[in-house]
């Protein structure tokens, strides 16, 4: 897992979770001059999702089905957790929407709502939550334009729920002639506002809501050079999946065949990816973490820094 993280003075850091129990965290300027991650803090489990929490904060989940909330401050400089959640199973996937709710789904299939993430509301809430009633185990979690999620499977599917239902009004299995069910790996908004869905089958499904809503087909299908384990924005129109090989790009509006504009190999296996900060992004290969410049990458430029 990799993510950007702040505290409340707006000061800002990189957060790797490893596979083993640490956070090991990058101030920009150390990211910047591709130095070794200081400091670390240490988590009860292996890192599975991490997601920054407004007013400064992170929240990690981790395989042992425990979510550790740090204070923003405390996490850039080493600190202990500030407070515990703790989930039916092993945690999936983290998010937090424009109301202010943190979403936490697991691989039990359900998905807790939290009415607030803020640290303080967050601190011994653990009872104080919604859950919705997700038909497999969550894979992935995006929030929807007008104001509804969307839930991505390990089965395949992806189910819409409507802003404070806890059974979902919408699914779709998202298919696949080569692989009969796709597991669904990401999620991502992009600037048109469709959702694309990254897929174990090595493909990015484009849909409206409508299409989901009503079992229509997608609007397009792009072919990523292998399993799609992240999406993320680049500039405006364009957006990279992550594969196990390193990075591909693709302009939103793909054409016939839906192939990448580019691909970029990376030594070691790929794993997460992250906005950094002045338009960049931040991956996640092996012990490396990899810079790229998001204007470059459109523009057939490489990594800046590793």
């Amino acid at each position: 897992a990799l993510l950007l993280v702040r505290d409340g003075a707006g000061y800002a850091g990189l957060a790797a979770g490893t596979g083993g129990q640490r956070v090991e965290l990058f101030t920009i300027k150390a990211v910047d001059a591709a130095t070794a991650p200081r400091p670390s803090v240490r988590v009860g489990d292996a890192v599975a999702c991490m997601i920054a929490l407004p007013g400064g904060g992170l929240a990690v989940g981790t395989e042992g089905g425990a979510i550790e909330l740090f204070n923003g401050h405390d996490i850039l400089r080493g600190g202990a957790p500030y407070a515990y959640l703790h989930a039916a199973a092993a945690v999936s996937a983290l998010l937090v929407l424009e109301t202010g709710e943190l979403v936490t789904g697991s691989f039990q299939g359900t998905a807790d709502v939290y009415p607030s993430a803020s640290l303080s509301d967050l601190a011994g809430a653990s009872s104080r939550h919604r859950t919705l009633k997700v038909g497999d185990a969550v894979s992935a979690l995006v929030a929807l334009p007008g104001g509804g999620l969307a839930v991505g499977t390990w089965g395949g599917f992806v189910e819409l729920f409507r802003r404070g239902e806890t059974t979902p009004h919408a699914q779709l299995q998202i298919s696949n002639p080569d692989f009969p069910v796709a597991l669904v790996n990401s999620l991502l908004i992009l600037t048109s506002g469709e959702l694309a869905v990254g897929t174990g089958a090595g493909t990015v499904e484009l849909f409206s809501e409508q299409a989901l809503i009503s079992g229509g087909s997608a609007l397009g299908r792009m072919h990523a050079s292998g399993s799609v384990h992240g999406l993320a924005p680049a500039t405006p129109g364009f957006f990279v999946a992550l594969t196990a090989e390193g990075l591909d790009l693709f302009h939103e509006a793909a054409g016939p065949g839906g192939k990448p504009l580019r691909s970029i190999t990376i030594g070691g296996p790929a794993a997460a990816l992250a906005p950094v900060p002045h338009g960049g992004l931040a991956v996640a290969a092996g012990p490396r973490v990899h810079l790229f410049n998001s204007s470059s990458l459109v523009g057939g430029g490489g990594r800046y820094a590793v």
